[in-house]
């Protein structure tokens, strides 16, 4: 193929796909407010649930008892939660706005997670993505999470390791 017909190509599969482009929380934030609203969800869906699948690889010290293997289904509200859920997002968050689709991920390393838990002794990383459809619903949200800590508080130490990746899918059935 010619190299003009390959970038005709590629241009055409990412206006119909969807390449997306990088905005701001507030440009995130101002989008959700002005297209996602409960009314023009319920107009679409009239109903949603969602899967949790969790899966532990190390659970140690405090994170023991708390987090185990395990699927978790129940039902979804037709509320939009994207404004919340990027406003409460890291200031690192990359977000992108395909079409009228909203997404985003971010990535906490060592520092930054001993800022957010407020512990010197905490270091690893979390990751996060969600995505959202046309009405701004959960569609899919995926986090990582690989810490160790141990801090000590008025003589008592706390510590623990949590290795674990969460999943949770959301379905929306069409009236």
């Amino acid at each position: 193929m010619k190299k003009s017909g390959l970038i005709a190509t590629l241009s055409c599969l990412c206006l119909l796909v969807g390449c997306g482009k990088k905005i701001t929380k507030q440009e995130a934030a101002e989008f959700a407010k002005e297209n996602y609203s409960a009314e023009k969800a319920s107009e679409a869906f009239s109903a949603g649930s969602y899967k949790t699948v969790t899966k532990v690889s190390k659970a140690e010290g405090v994170f023991e008892k708390l987090f185990k293997d395990g699927e978790d289904t129940g039902s979804m509200s037709l509320i939009p939660t994207v404004a919340g859920d990027i406003a409460s997002a890291s200031d690192k968050a990359v977000i992108t706005l395909s079409g009228s689709k909203l997404s985003f991920s971010y990535t906490i390393k060592d520092a930054e997670l001993k800022e957010m838990f407020g512990y010197d002794g905490i270091k690893g990383s979390m990751k996060a993505t969600a995505s959202y459809n046309e009405y701004g619903l959960l569609v899919k949200s995926t986090q990582a999470i690989d810490i160790d800590f141990s801090t000590t508080t008025m003589g008592v130490t706390v510590s623990g390791a949590l290795k674990a990746s969460i999943v949770k899918t959301c379905t929306y059935t069409k009236k």
